[in-house]
């Protein structure tokens, strides 16, 4: 079936206008926006050393469109794996990511002090995306800890907690 915008019974603003509204809801389906991204486990205790692991779950398929961020304490997000597995120059080769359609993985091979941060996965597939975060903390011991957070804004430090979380989701500060 072909679509025409042109037509003899309008003007050409009313033509421009069709136009744009076709090509935005052909690019962003309304499908795509009820795309819920899940993380388990809720709670993972790890030691430096251990080789972490975080999953990402999309409710239906996003293909590879899962990108992987790190957000330290009073730092601007930073991407670690691109497509679900696709490496990012500077970003250490312990980090790694993989999965397709809608379970996904990122791997830390023999974690460090310095991953301590928040961790997000983004669903790219949707517009607007969906993020999902990971608290990562290192010291002696280390806690990960996830929620689902298509909405959350904040940062952590070390051995504090996220700030203007969700309605019901805390995160208990680290003690040593």
């Amino acid at each position: 079936m072909k679509i025409s915008c042109f037509s003899k019974y309008f003007s050409s603003n009313f033509h421009i206008q069709c136009c744009i509204l076709l090509i935005f809801f052909s690019a962003f389906p309304a499908s795509r926006c009820d795309i819920v991204m899940t993380q388990s486990p809720a709670t993972l205790s790890v030691t430096p050393g251990d080789r972490v692991s975080l999953s990402c779950r999309a409710s239906q398929s996003i293909s590879d469109y899962l990108h992987w961020y790190q957000q330290k304490s009073h730092e601007s997000p930073r991407l670690l794996i691109k497509y679900a597995s696709q490496s990012i120059s500077g970003i250490p080769s312990r980090f790694s990511g993989s999965g397709s359609g809608s379970d996904f993985t990122l791997s830390i091979n023999s974690v460090e002090p310095e991953d301590v941060g928040v961790y997000y996965c983004q669903n790219g597939h949707s517009f607007p995306p969906t993020m999902m975060q990971t608290i990562a903390k290192t010291s002696r011991k280390a806690e990960v800890r996830g929620w689902d957070a298509s909405a959350v804004s904040g940062a952590a430090s070390p051995f504090f907690s996220v700030s203007q979380m969700q309605p019901g989701v805390s995160l208990q500060k680290y003690v040593d």
